[in-house]
């Protein structure tokens, strides 16, 4: 269980109007390629749009709930093959692949 657990149904509406930085992302997934890594992938505010725009996602964080959420919202939008969700901690990410980008 992660502390972020208690707050992962909360934090969408709370950063709906978080938008400014989700195209910089895209466009840097896009550029390196599938897969990339995605370390506090949390509700997948980032992770979704890049999926959407046809690269593939390995997202990592501690947070059980959030990446629930994360599987629900990728569900709604259709793109739930292009992410690959994983329990872990940053400083040791569960990740083994070579990817062109981390962030």
């Amino acid at each position: 269980m992660s502390l972020y657990d208690s707050i992962a149904r909360l934090y969408d509406p709370w950063s709906v109007s978080v938008t400014e930085d989700v195209g910089f992302y895209v466009e840097e997934a896009q550029r390196a390629g599938s897969p990339v890594v995605e370390l506090g992938v949390g509700t997948g505010r980032i992770a979704v749009p890049t999926a959407a725009a046809g690269v593939r996602v390995i997202g990592v964080d501690s947070s059980p709930g959030m990446l629930d959420v994360c599987r629900e919202r990728a569900d709604l939008a259709g793109v739930a093959d292009r992410l690959d969700l994983r329990v872990g901690e940053l400083e040791a990410p569960p990740v083994d692949e070579r990817v062109a980008l981390v962030t």
